[in-house]
C-alpha cells in the first residue's frame, strides 16, 4: 500500500493501489468499484484502461475488472520461494490423482493468504481462485497450513503486519487455536457453508520457513465421487517434490 509522503506526491499510484486492493478480494463492475474507492466513475474507468494495457487487471465480457496476469508474473519473481512457483507451473501430474483438478500456489503475508500462481483443472468450482487474490489466514486452507508450519516462528511472522492488518489479541488467539488442531495432520482441510473445498500442505521444511503452500481446490458435486484420502496424498507428495 502507497503510504507516508508517497500518497501526496503520487496519487495516480494510490487510486491504482485502491482498485487493486478491491480487485484483489473479488472481480467488481465500474460502478460497484468506483463506490468502494470513493472515485468518479470516469476517474476509475481511466485509471481501468491503463491497468488493463499492462494486464495488472483483465475486463471481462460482463464488465467486470478483475486481477491480470502480470501480478501472477510479479508475485513469481518476489515470492519467498520463487523456485516453489516455477516448479508448481512446470510440474507434470499425468498419472496421479491430482490430474484433472485445479491446484494453487499460496504464500502468507501476515494473517492473510496471497494466491501465487493457479494451475486450472477441468472439473467446476464453486469459486475459481486467481493470482493475485487475497484471503483472510483462516477462511482457506492454504493459511492453516502455512502457520501451523512456522511453528515457534509463527508470532514473529504474524508481528509484521499486525498493525497494518488490524491483528489483535482475539485475532492471534483463533489462529493458534486452529494451528494446534492443524499440527495433528499433515494436510489442512477448509470448507465453506457455500460449498468450498479445500485440501492444503505446506512446503519446505519447518525450519525453512518458506511461507508457501499448495492448495487443491475439489469440486462441489454430491455425485462426484472423491477419493479425498488418495488426493491429500499425492497433495502431500506433490508439496514435498517442490520443497
Amino acid at each position: 500500500m502507497v503510504t507516508g509522503n508517497a500518497r501526496a506526491k503520487s496519487p495516480a499510484i494510490e487510486r491504482a493501489d485502491m482498485i487493486l486492493d478491491e480487485l484483489s478480494h473479488k472481480p467488481l463492475g465500474l460502478a460497484e468499484l468506483a463506490d468502494r474507492v470513493r472515485l468518479s466513475k470516469s476517474s476509475v474507468s481511466d485509471i481501468c484502461s491503463t491497468l488493463v494495457g499492462t494486464d495488472l487487471i483483465r475486463r471481462s465480457t460482463d464488465g467486470t475488472y478483475r486481477l491480470g496476469g502480470h501480478l501472477s508474473t510479479l508475485a513469481r519473481q518476489t515470492s519467498p520461494a520463487p523456485s516453489v512457483v516455477d516448479g508448481f507451473i512446470r510440474a507434470s501430474l499425468e498419472g496421479t490423482p491430482l490430474d484433472g483438478h485445479t491446484l494453487s500456489v499460496s504464500t502468507m503475508v501476515g494473517c492473510e493468504v496471497v494466491t501465487l500462481n493457479v494451475r486450472l483443472g477441468r472439473h467446476p468450482l464453486p469459486l475459481t481462485p486467481r493470482p493475485g487474490t487475497r484471503t483472510p489466514l483462516l477462511q482457506c486452507a492454504a493459511g492453516p497450513a502455512i502457520a501451523a508450519s512456522l511453528g515457534e516462528g509463527l508470532d514473529a511472522e504474524l508481528e509484521l503486519f499486525a498493525a497494518h492488518q488490524g491483528l489483535d489479541g482475539d485475532g492471534r488467539s483463533a489462529i493458534h487455536a486452529v494451528v494446534e488442531r492443524m499440527r495433528r495432520s499433515e494436510v489442512s482441510t477448509w470448507r465453506s457453508k457455500n460449498g468450498i473445498h479445500q485440501l492444503a500442505r505446506a512446503v519446505g521444511r519447518p525450519e525453512e520457513h518458506m511461507l508457501t503452500a499448495i492448495t487443491l481446490h475439489l469440486p462441489y458435486d454430491p455425485l462426484f465421487k472423491l477419493d479425498v484420502a488418495a488426493l491429500a496424498g499425492a497433495l502431500a507428495q506433490f508439496a514435498h517434490r517442490l520443497g
